[in-house]
C-alpha cells in the first residue's frame, strides 16, 4: 500500500510541478522502522528562489493507514 501510494503521488507531482524535479519514489535508506514501511520522494526546486508549492493537499491523497511527512529542508535522507 505504501509503495503504491508513493508511486501515485510521484506520478501526480511529476505531471504538475514543472519546472521542479521529482525524484523517486524509492525505498527510504532505512526502509522499515517499527514495522512501518517507508518510501521517499525528493522534490528539487530550480536554482532561483521560487516559492515552494503548497503540497499539503497530498495528505488527502493518502489512504487510511498511510502517513505522509513533508520535510521542506531535509538535512539528511534517512
Amino acid at each position: 500500500l505504501v509503495k503504491a501510494t508513493a508511486t501515485r503521488l510521484a506520478t501526480d507531482l511529476k505531471a504538475t510541478l514543472s519546472p521542479w524535479t521529482v525524484l523517486g519514489p524509492a525505498p527510504a535508506f532505512i526502509p522499515r522502522i517499527a514495522h512501518r514501511h517507508r518510501w521517499q520522494i525528493l522534490v528539487k526546486g530550480p536554482a532561483g528562489r521560487e516559492p515552494w508549492p503548497d503540497l499539503t493537499y497530498l495528505h488527502a491523497r493518502c489512504p487510511q493507514g498511510v502517513s505522509l511527512t513533508l520535510d521542506v529542508d531535509p538535512l539528511e535522507l534517512l
